[in-house]
């Protein structure tokens, strides 16, 4: 033969031991995916979407439904009211007006997430896109539904 060199493979192309493996886990790929497309499944799971219906919105429903994630956010919407009863010059919040306006119901929230209550997923994705929606009603006087209403309906939805 030859041409048979042509069917060997070049040393310097050849599969290295243990450099097969080079692609990501399905798991990392699931992990990094959830991250990318987080706002998107958090209203899905907002909206009642079973978690099941995919691995995303599964890993996604883990997430929001841990202990130490409640607590996060019941810190955020915590640190919301204090940077509401914050003086004007040192507060970032845009709709401080609206916000105290909703303090009580805000507090109410973050304590239901504290409790050791059962909660339901779904009031939990509404709490998360509240907190970082920004066109949302926290921070966006333009939006859609008013402050005070969504925090009742987060609520309601635990």
């Amino acid at each position: 033969m030859p041409n048979a060199h042509l069917l060997q493979p070049h040393p310097h192309t050849q599969a290295r031991p243990g450099t097969a493996s080079r692609q990501p886990s399905p798991r990392l790929v699931v992990r990094l995916r959830t991250w990318w497309r987080r706002e998107r499944l958090d209203e899905q799971l907002a909206r009642g979407t079973d978690p099941e219906a995919s691995a995303e919105l599964r890993l996604r429903a883990e997430q929001l439904d841990s202990s130490a994630e409640r607590v996060r956010l019941a810190e955020r919407l915590e640190d919301v009211v204090r940077q509401a009863r914050a003086p004007a010059t040192t507060s970032r919040l845009p709709r401080r007006r609206e916000v105290r306006a909703c303090v009580d119901e805000l507090l109410a929230l973050a304590g239901r997430l504290r409790s050791d209550q059962p909660t339901r997923l779904s009031g939990v994705a509404m709490t998360e896109l509240l907190l970082s929606d920004g066109l949302g009603p926290l921070y966006f006087d333009g939006a859609n539904v008013p402050l005070q209403a969504a925090v009742q309906s987060a609520r309601a939805a635990l």
